[in-house]
């Protein structure tokens, strides 16, 4: 979907067709009383984010110029994060009052009032017809560089190409074939940053930390997803905190500041051991907000090191269109959604909670080094790539 989004005249149309295919899902999941049709369902609804994700993060990355993009992508990388943690305390409040397709019906009002936004969204494009140019002057040199991705959706001649393969269409190898992007080890490195921490949120914190609480606190699921507000607050605070870091200092510094407290976070959750009493409880709370901040921090750097990636490297790298890098970040985050569950789960069932915690916190630990070698910094040679930017489009 990136690699068709990239090449047509508006991202809107795309990102509709996300949100439909995702609110048939969503009803389908409601309604399943199969296990084959909850498959089915299930796999509609991966397909279907993907797509919604995907495009989505390419027009943010289309609208704000450079010096906004951090706080932009930490903005946004905030939002994710505090959706994956209050879902399980809306989901678990209205799961235990009104049952459990009263939890999808939920979600498909909010889809509906998504696609309602979605139709009055005006594109960059749409802007500049108006006289609103939201990235000021580098949006003007951009005009003038040599055609690229922002070019192209503008004036369309993108579909003056030769039709591709749709062989070819839905393999990696089509969105690396005319770039060297998937062997730019600071875009590896931020998809490895996507891949740990998205990791970390599917596997012991969404799968098996409410089965974890359950059995050592006695917790339901209204409690379970009550205790999830400890990780949710820090969000909503350090994103744009996390985001202003970035437009500031370069992505290293706050993903060094992520991965560096994300270790001890995940090693201080084997402490609280039960029962539920007021200083065990108040225990867990503050393991659960420490671990909130160091999430908070890394989601921004991750997100904005791939549009930096893309406008400021060198050759046909910075050429690549905004929704194939995205889906390829997309595509790793998907990868820890699919192994997080599988891999804490088996860990779990073999080994226990306190050595879960203890390999994960070794892996966030070992992310450290990657992060400081070849994630982006606000040093000289950084500055230089993104004043001459528009040249190497």
């Amino acid at each position: 979907m990136g690699y068709f989004s990239d090449r047509a005249s508006s991202r809107k149309t795309h990102y509709l067709l996300g949100l439909l295919a995702l609110l048939l899902s969503t009803v389908l999941v409601a309604l399943a009383r199969r296990y084959a049709l909850l498959l089915v369902a299930r796999f509609l609804q991966g397909s279907s984010s993907a797509i919604v994700w995907t495009v989505g993060t390419a027009v943010l990355a289309d609208t704000f110029p450079t010096e906004q993009l951090g706080v932009a992508m930490g903005t946004i990388g905030s939002v994710v994060s505090l959706a994956m943690v209050a879902g399980p305390v809306f989901g678990g409040a209205i799961f235990h009052r009104f049952g459990y397709s009263a939890v999808f019906w939920g979600l498909g009002g909010l889809l509906v009032f998504d696609v309602v936004l979605r139709l009055l969204m005006i594109e960059l494009k749409d802007a500049k017809k108006w006289g609103v140019d939201l990235q000021g002057q580098e949006s003007q040199e951009s005009a003038e560089a040599t055609p690229n991705e922002t070019t192209q959706l503008l004036d369309g001649s993108a579909s003056k190409e030769p039709a591709t393969s749709l062989l070819k269409v839905f393999t990696v190898y089509l969105a690396c074939e005319k770039t060297d992007l998937c062997q730019s080890a600071r875009f590896l490195n931020a998809c490895w940053m996507a891949f740990v921490v998205s990791v970390v949120f599917s596997g012991p914190i969404d799968a098996v930390l409410p089965l974890h609480l359950k059995e050592t606190f006695d917790f339901n699921a209204l409690t379970s997803g009550a205790a999830f507000i400890a990780l949710a607050l820090p969000e909503v605070v350090l994103g744009p905190v996390s985001g202003l870091i970035v437009d500031r200092y370069g992505p290293r510094l706050a993903a060094l500041i992520g991965y560096i407290t994300l270790c001890p976070s995940l090693f201080l959750f084997i402490l609280p051991t039960g029962p539920a009493s007021p200083s065990q409880i108040a225990l867990l709370i503050a393991v659960l907000t420490f671990n909130g901040c160091s999430t908070a921090m890394i989601g921004g750097p991750a997100m904005a090191e791939i549009t930096l990636q893309l406008r400021t490297g060198k050759g046909d790298v910075a050429g690549m269109g905004y929704a194939q890098g995205y889906g390829l970040f997309n595509l790793a985050w998907s990868m820890g959604t699919l192994g997080g569950p599988l891999i804490a789960g088996w860990m779990m069932e073999r080994w226990g909670w306190d050595v879960l915690c203890i390999v994960l916190g070794i892996v966030a630990g070992g992310t450290v080094i990657p992060a400081y070698l070849f994630t982006g910094g606000k040093d000289k040679e950084e500055k230089s790539d993104l004043d001459g930017s528009n040249d190497t489009r």
